[in-house]
């Protein structure tokens, strides 16, 4: 499950730390690995993502953005706008039929 397929282009130190660092994650977390494994068909490399799969993975691990967990979830992203400071603290201005900001 820990083998992945690394493009030969690398220096050996580099593939090296990407197969330490993919097989930390695995071991790390492994629920995820073994889910994503069977749903999918393949194993991930979520020391390097490759593929959308595999980034959302990495996110899950890797990412403690908690506007990621925000956005993720369906209610809250639909009232995240409609919140008064909007996304980043700005404030969203409504539009006009005609696309031009009122």
């Amino acid at each position: 499950m820990c083998f992945i397929r690394i493009s030969a282009d690398l220096p050996a130190r580099h593939r090296l730390v990407l197969t330490a660092a993919r097989t930390l994650l695995s071991l790390r977390h492994p629920f995820l690995v073994v889910r994503f494994a069977r749903r999918l068909g393949y194993a991930p490399n979520p020391a390097a993502p490759t593929r959308h799969d595999e980034s959302m993975l990495w996110r899950k691990i890797g990412d403690h953005n908690p506007l990621f967990v925000t956005l993720t979830d369906k209610l809250a992203a639909k009232a995240c706008p409609q919140s008064p400071n909007g996304f980043g603290g700005s404030k969203t201005r409504p539009i006009s039929g005609d696309g031009i900001a009122a």
